[in-house]
């Protein structure tokens, strides 16, 4: 019992020391993303025919402004099934979060989906505005 006591302790210490080093951030911050997926599911569909996928991204932020920018890239195979080519996503993102009052947040960007080479009749690249 003390052992596990002294244990908790420990880390509890740690622990806030942790929680303390990450209130500061630094300026511009960038960070890196890599994943193997089962499958790739966008919006309850899956893009990859229930099969694996490979993803990987990266983002920037500018702490001080709010300002953030970004790209992700996965495997797809749904651009085939749709009588195209191709057999990547490329998401490039970009926005400004901030906080308005404390506890009230914003978050403005615009998020643009890119197939490179899809060659469907009609083109599957899209642009969204969120907020």
């Amino acid at each position: 019992m003390r052992q596990l006591i002294s244990i908790t302790a420990i880390t509890t210490m740690f622990a806030g020391n942790i929680a303390h080093a990450e209130d500061k951030k630094p300026d511009n911050d960038i960070s890196f993303n890599a994943a193997v997926v089962s499958d790739y599911r966008y919006r309850g569909i899956s893009q990859t025919r229930l099969k694996p996928a490979l993803q990987g991204g990266a983002d920037y932020t500018n702490n001080p402004t709010g300002f953030y920018a970004g790209t992700w890239l996965s495997t797809i195979k749904w651009t085939k099934d749709a009588g195209g080519d191709g057999s990547v996503e490329w998401d490039i993102y970009g926005g400004k979060r901030g906080e308005i009052v404390k506890d009230v947040s914003y978050d403005l960007g615009v998020l643009s989906y890119v197939y490179p080479s899809n060659a469907l009749p009609v083109s599957a690249n899209t642009t969204e505005i969120y907020g």
